[in-house]
């Protein structure tokens, strides 16, 4: 969650993630501009990489790697999602 404990306490409720714009939207703006890539740019990134190495395994992949190769992509975006916006810095 892009909200610190205390704030969620105030509020009484847990907020959807996407409140982080309404409530901290100058941020937000800010951690985008200064990465320099919006979240598109981001999945398309992750999408485009998935991709190669899809065409890749098409070429004598088994089963097991390319379920795995879905599974990484999965979690990529799942560990980039709402980090830039946040700025929250990702090692890779």
């Amino acid at each position: 969650m892009p909200f610190d404990p205390q704030f969620i306490e105030s509020l009484g409720l847990l907020p959807n993630e996407y409140l982080y714009f309404y409530y901290h939207n100058r941020e937000a703006v800010q951690h985008v501009l200064d990465s320099g890539k919006t979240r598109g740019e981001q999945v398309q990134e992750i999408n485009e990489s998935f991709l190669s190495e899809m065409k890749r395994l098409r070429h004598g992949g088994s089963e097991e790697e390319t379920r795995q190769a879905y599974l990484n992509c999965l979690l990529k975006r799942g560990e980039t999602y709402m980090a830039t916006e946040t700025g929250h810095k990702l090692d890779s």
